[in-house]
């Protein structure tokens, strides 16, 4: 390859990044909308113990995506356009990635029919249980379809095809949403999710493979052909390249739902509404934010395997010109307004829902600081360590059972229970980046990004101050207007340059 081949390569990928980054908040507007709708309507309709079930079956497109093991990662990282020589041994390993996730579905579906009876004895009486039995395999199926579309993304994404992802991601959710508020209509609504799975499955999996088959022909030539053998073997062969990429995925997936069951267990399904709506509008913001970011994870595999440091820290500060303070507006927004924006969204709440909501935005700003050093250590091969992190915090979550033995927990308790062992093994995170990689100083140490820190911590505090500062509405809200312009601002004045240049050149920017 050239040297303007290579120059060439970088600018379609850089633009690529930044097209998918802008183009990532579209995809929660359907389920941000739908969610608006669909929260107050199965509370009107049906009841807030409804919602609880809601997202217990919910949870189960959560717990199916542990069965990735890690090998949609494993395709993002070793399908880039820098490695064509290793194309037909990625095209083996998508297939046989496909066929282990068809004989998940088979073993899924044959547990279920064996333990339905125990698995559904705790929401007798608040949902039809043949209904539930119905919509479980429904969803069980449609997660599995999912899985399979995210080896065709993770193909995508690996030849820096990204924003395809994106756009496909966005539009899919209409098919589930659409589904599940008429059903809700109908109070329907679990029967409803279930439907809208399966059918934005389906969806998502043609669109991805009909791209693929036009835009990356090279894709479509490498296919290979594997018998059950080659591909038992070439299963136990993937599980041991990606363990530790499944253990932090298993990690990240499993957190929510089991927390949810602990909740369960303790307070009730009404506490696990509290979080399943605490968290949702929480993890919405975020996303608004962080969707596009992904992209960084096949960026820094392709810098790090070119050796090029300096593109990596500048991209690393970049982003975080980017994440921070757009992250700290609207989250910061959210805890000084949370009181009348659920008030005025969901009526009636359960008093612990306000506290819940601010004590879960402070935890979604903590960890938009750690996503370019999150896709960093997995892109560089040291999984391992991310793996760590995520098992550390999910293991403190399950503290939580002896602990309420002797403490009786609130939900505000459970979420400042979460938040706070959450910062602590984050810590890892950043202590490993600079432990392995020297990268966490060189990336931070510098003006514009101490400034941006130290503006992103102190602007939530001032939110929570106005919003507790009295009860005038007008000027509590002229306050928190206020603030908030203002710090927009500054975090423009402090980011607009390098941020819009490298916008402009689709290059790295020097000298941040």
């Amino acid at each position: 390859m050239t040297a303007q081949e290579k120059s060439d390569k970088k600018k379609r990928m850089y633009r690529d990044n930044w097209i998918a980054v802008l183009i990532g908040p579209f995809k929660l507007v359907i389920p941000t909308l739908s969610y608006a709708i669909l929260y107050p309507l199965m509370i009107s309709r049906t009841s807030v113990e409804v919602v609880g079930v809601w997202s217990l079956i919910a949870s189960i497109i959560t717990f199916i995506g542990v069965a990735d093991i890690g090998f949609s990662q494993l395709l993002t990282r070793d399908a880039g356009p820098d490695r064509p020589q290793y194309l037909q041994e990625v095209h083996a390993d998508y297939v046989t990635a496909e066929r282990s996730y068809i004989a998940v579905l088979l073993v899924l579906i044959l547990i279920f029919a064996v333990t339905k009876k125990y698995i559904l004895a705790s929401v007798q009486g608040v949902y039809s249980v043949t209904a539930l039995e119905i919509s479980v395999i429904l969803v069980i199926a449609g997660s599995i379809i999912q899985l399979i579309g995210k080896l065709d993304a993770a193909i995508l994404s690996a030849r820096h095809d990204n924003y395809t992802v994106q756009i496909v991601t966005a539009v899919a959710p209409v098919f589930t949403y659409s589904a599940a508020i008429i059903c809700t209509l109908l109070r329907r609504p679990i029967e409803g999710l279930a439907v809208g799975t399966v059918l934005s499955s389906v969806v998502t999996i043609v669109l991805y493979r009909v791209r693929l088959s036009r835009a990356h022909g090279e894709w479509s030539a490498s296919a290979v052909s594997l018998s059950v053998k080659e591909s038992v073997n070439r299963f136990f062969f993937l599980t041991r390249r990606g363990w530790y990429l499944y253990s932090s995925s298993i990690g990240m997936l499993i957190r929510g739902p089991v927390y949810r069951l602990i909740i369960a267990s303790i307070l009730g399904l009404q506490a696990v509404a509290v979080f399943d709506i605490a968290m949702r509008i929480t993890q919405t913001v975020r996303e608004l934010i962080a969707s596009g970011f992904s992209v960084l994870y096949p960026t820094f595999a392709y810098l790090y395997r070119s050796g090029e440091r300096a593109n990596i820290i500048e991209l690393i500060q970049v982003s975080l010109m980017v994440l921070l303070p757009f992250g700290a507006a609207l989250l910061g927004l959210l805890i000084g307004a949370s009181e009348p924006i659920l008030s005025f969204w969901l009526g009636n709440v359960p008093g612990e829902l306000v506290p819940a909501t601010r004590v879960l935005a402070i935890w979604q700003i903590i960890t938009l600081a750690n996503v370019p050093f999150w896709y960093l250590l997995q892109a560089t091969y040291n999984e391992k360590i991310a793996a760590c992190s995520i098992w550390a915090h999910t293991a403190a979550i399950f503290l939580v059972i002896p602990l309420s033995a002797v403490y009786n927990f609130t939900v505000v308790d459970l979420m400042v229970y979460w938040t706070a062992t959450s910062v602590v093994t984050q810590g890892l995170i950043y202590f490993y980046v600079q432990w392995k990689l020297s990268l966490l100083w060189d990336s931070i140490l510098r003006p514009r990004i101490l400034v941006l820190i130290v503006s992103v911590l102190l602007f939530p505090a001032l939110s929570y101050g106005i919003s507790m500062s009295g009860p005038d509405i007008r000027q509590t809200a002229l306050c928190l207007g206020s603030a908030t312009v203002v710090f927009i601002l500054m975090m423009a004045a402090t980011v607009m340059r390098p941020v819009s240049q490298f916008l402009k050149t689709g290059q790295i920017v020097r000298g941040l």
